[in-house]
C-alpha cells in the first residue's frame, strides 16, 4: 500500500492507482504519511491528497480528526492547512479550521483562528473567538476586522480595546485608527506610557503599522529613552519602517 501511495505521488493518478486507491484508504493511514516531509515533499503530498479527495469518501473526516490530537506538531498542522487550502472550498476549509482553535497547542489555535478569520469573515464567529482564553486567538479575531467596513465591527473594536492583553488592544488600536477616528491615535499614543512594556512595545508596532509620520517623535523617544530594551527594540523597528535606516545609524 505504502508502494501504491509512493507511485500516486510521484507520478499523480492513473488507471492502476485509481483502481487500487479505496484499499489504500482502507488499510493505510496516508494522513500521518502525507504530513511527513520525509515521506514525499509538499508538492508529491498534493497529489495524493487530490487523489483521495476523490477516492476517499471520509477524506475531510480523517483530517478534521487532527484537531484531537494533543500531539499535533505546529509544522504537521501547517502542512496538513496547505493542503486543505488546495483541495477544499472556503466553507470547508472554514469549518475544518473551526476544529483547532481549542486545539491544546498555542501556535495552532493561533493560526487557526487567523486563517479561518480570513477564509470567512464573520461576525458571530468574531465573537465567540473573542471568548477564547487565548490571547493570540483574540488578537488575531480583531486583526481580522480591520478589513471589515460594517459599523458592526467599528462596535467590536471599541469594546476589544478593553481587553486585558496588548495584543488585543493594539489590534483593536489600529483598526479604529485605520477607520480614521482620531481618538484611537491619542489612545495609541498614551499606551506608549503604560505601566506594562508589554503594552508600550505593543504601542510602538502598532505606531509602525500605521505608517503615520505623527508617530516618528514618539518613537525617537521610545527607542532611545525606554527602560525596557524589549519596547526599544521594538520601537527602533517600527522607527525603521518609517524613515530611511540611515537615520538612525
Amino acid at each position: 500500500m505504502r508502494a501504491w501511495l509512493r507511485h500516486i505521488a510521484k507520478n499523480g493518478i492513473d488507471d492502476a492507482g485509481r483502481s487500487v486507491l479505496p484499499r489504500v484508504a482502507y488499510d493505510l493511514d496516508y494522513v500521518s504519511l502525507v504530513l511527513d516531509p520525509e515521506f514525499a515533499p509538499f508538492e508529491e503530498a498534493l497529489r495524493v491528497a487530490q487523489a483521495m479527495r476523490e477516492s476517499d469518501r471520509k477524506f475531510f473526516w480523517n483530517f478534521q480528526s487532527l484537531a484531537d490530537d494533543e500531539n499535533l506538531k505546529y509544522e504537521q498542522f501547517l502542512r496538513a492547512l496547505m493542503l486543505m487550502e488546495n483541495v477544499a472550498s472556503s466553507h470547508i476549509l472554514a469549518t475544518w479550521l473551526r476544529g483547532f482553535v481549542d486545539h491544546p497547542v498555542d501556535a495552532i489555535r493561533s493560526k487557526a483562528a487567523k486563517k479561518l478569520c480570513e477564509c470567512m469573515l464573520n461576525f458571530a464567529t468574531i465573537e465567540r473567538l473573542l471568548q477564547s482564553r487565548d490571547a493570540r486567538v483574540r488578537a488575531n479575531a480583531v486583526e481580522a476586522l480591520w478589513a471589515a467596513e460594517d459599523e458592526e465591527a467599528s462596535s467590536i473594536l471599541l469594546q476589544a480595546v478593553a481587553d486585558s492583553s496588548h495584543r488585543v488592544v493594539a489590534n483593536a488600536l489600529v483598526g479604529l485608527c485605520k477607520r480614521g477616528i482620531e481618538s484611537a491615535f491619542r489612545k495609541l499614543i498614551a499606551l506608549t506610557s503604560h505601566q506594562s512594556p508589554m503594552f508600550r512595545s505593543a504601542a510602538a508596532w502598532g505606531l509602525g503599522e500605521l505608517s503615520s509620520p505623527q508617530g516618528i517623535p514618539v518613537l525617537k523617544q521610545l527607542a532611545t529613552k525606554d527602560r525596557a530594551h524589549a519596547v526599544r527594540v521594538c520601537a527602533l523597528r517600527s522607527l525603521e519602517s518609517l524613515e530611511p535606516r540611515s537615520n538612525h545609524s
